[in-house]
């Protein structure tokens, strides 16, 4: 097994393993091949903000209630060098920025 390399893909996978996903249904919602979604769970391919924010949409549309958008959401950013935070919602910004502080023991 390939170690994952980044944080994302970490996540990405812990959530999928947690809610028994399977790779090739989320790869299915997001019109791609479950080959190209291991790539990147995988950090072969290099994580883009919108495939982060293609992949965080197509889960939330699979999952229950459970699913922790905001996870994924600070794993995008830890795994994009450049993450445009201007679309998100007041909500999620703010949470980001709580968990950015924290992990750089500012909060």
């Amino acid at each position: 097994i390939m170690e994952l390399t980044t944080p994302f893909g970490l996540e990405l996978r812990l959530q999928r393993n947690r809610r028994g996903l399977l790779l090739k249904d989320l790869a299915e919602k997001m019109d791609i091949s479950a080959a190209y979604l291991s790539t990147i769970e995988t950090g072969v391919k290099v994580l883009t903000e919108k495939f982060a924010m293609q992949c965080i949409d197509a889960m939330e549309a699979l999952m229950d209630s459970s699913f922790d958008r905001e996870k994924l959401l600070i794993a995008a950013y830890a795994s994009v060098h450049s993450f445009d935070v201007r679309s998100l919602s007041a909500p999620d910004k703010a949470r980001i920025g709580l968990e950015i502080k924290r992990l750089r023991g500012e909060a």
